[in-house]
């Protein structure tokens, strides 16, 4: 849930709106006003994977979610998300790696912070690519 958040602030960390309900290409105003049609996502497996009995209550605490980040310093750039692959469960992670085929080649399942993640290995870009850019992950 706290990726869901973080990519729901894109454009407020990006200082394009002040809030993710005024842009209208993003996930949150699907997720606060579920689609009847067309829909992009499967709300019975959100509420589900939230963990919640019932939509409304998980679209409220998602709501307070996204305020609280606003206001707080979960508002900042988090390299777990942006410098990984993949972030979660080690379950979560394989199964990321293998969808992915041929193109996690070089990319190692690391124990992190809050679990496990996929995400290049730094040395096989710098032997390549050259130091100055060793922080392309």
């Amino acid at each position: 849930m706290r990726c869901l958040v973080y990519i729901d602030l894109n454009m407020v960390r990006a200082a394009i709106v002040g809030h993710p309900a005024e842009w209208p290409y993003g996930g949150y105003n699907e997720i606060q006003t579920p689609r009847r049609k067309n829909a992009i996502i499967v709300y019975e497996k959100l509420v589900q994977s939230a963990g919640f009995k019932d939509y409304g209550t998980f679209a409220s605490s998602h709501r307070k979610w996204v305020d609280h980040a606003i206001g707080s310093i979960e508002n900042i750039r988090d390299s777990r998300w942006t410098e990984r692959i993949a972030a979660g469960s080690k379950p979560f992670v394989n199964r990321v790696k293998s969808v992915m085929g041929a193109m996690p080649k070089g990319r190692k399942i690391r124990d992190g912070k809050d679990g496990f993640e996929l995400r290049k290995e730094t040395a096989a870009n710098n032997a390549v690519l050259g130091i100055e850019n060793c922080n392309i992950a």
